[in-house]
């Protein structure tokens, strides 16, 4: 059964859960909120998961922010809760790779960096279109963007307003693999299935958890962390083996 939350459909497959950008033909996010982040926070916590592949239904992946005639008062307050539905991607227990069909632009784009890892179609187009428009990433592209690329390739592609192809997004960093189109979504699942391969969601969560602890705490408390956390699997390991000889 399929589940909704704003323009996001979440299907449960076992233990993997699919995210599909379902708002056809273009994908385009209808608000900074184009998700409740709170079903969203929910879906990859539940118990027993191990991975999640975020799709665009149909041909694209995003295009972007549909931008409207009327600027909502509220526009900022949208905003930082647009960033927190990403950043609940980004910190997800589970890893989420995103499968990029089409367009993947502007707004389209940053929903796919908050992914841990990006699979594209040979063909399809990543860009982000904002400074051509007088305006700029909102949802931390810039930020995402210079983490992930490295100044030197970030800064062109933020100013530019060029486009590239799938092909030429592995080779500056902004994707891991470049596929043709129909195999898109088959890469993305053996990716993560290459991930995750017979692993615990334990251990699958508690790795996930130091990673993102390195990017957003002081080094020793990461540190710190990262011995609580292996301590305890190593603990559970020992149980186990007690329990099987037991």
């Amino acid at each position: 059964m399929d589940d909704k939350s704003g323009i996001i459909v979440f299907q449960r497959k076992d233990d993997i859960l699919i995210l599909t950008i379902s708002n056809p033909p273009r994908n385009r996010l209808p608000d900074p909120v184009f998700t409740d982040p709170d079903v969203l926070y929910t879906m990859l916590h539940e118990e027993g998961l191990r991975g999640a592949i975020l799709a665009g239904e149909g041909k694209n992946f995003c295009e972007g922010a549909a931008i409207g005639n009327n600027i909502p008062d509220d526009l900022a307050d949208r905003m930082r809760e647009g960033k927190r539905i990403l950043d609940i991607i980004e910190e997800s227990p589970v890893p989420v790779i995103a499968a990029i069909n089409g367009a993947c632009f502007g707004g389209g784009l940053e929903v796919a960096l908050a992914c841990h890892f990006r699979v594209v179609g040979e063909s399809s187009l990543l860009g982000f279109p904002e400074a051509e428009l007088g305006i700029m990433p909102g949802l931390a592209g810039t930020l995402r963007s210079v983490e992930e690329l490295g100044y030197s390739n970030a800064l062109p592609l933020l100013l530019s307003s060029d486009y590239v192809s799938g092909e030429k997004a592995v080779e500056i960093g902004l994707a891991h693999y470049a596929v043709p189109r129909q195999e898109v979504f088959r890469k993305a699942s053996q990716v993560l299935e290459h991930l995750i391969g017979d692993k615990t969601p334990k251990s699958i969560n508690y790795i996930m958890m130091s990673i993102l602890a390195s990017k957003r705490m002081d080094r020793k408390d990461a540190l710190e962390l990262e011995t609580r956390l292996v301590v305890e699997l190593v603990e559970d390991q020992y149980n186990d083996k007690r329990k099987t000889v037991a």
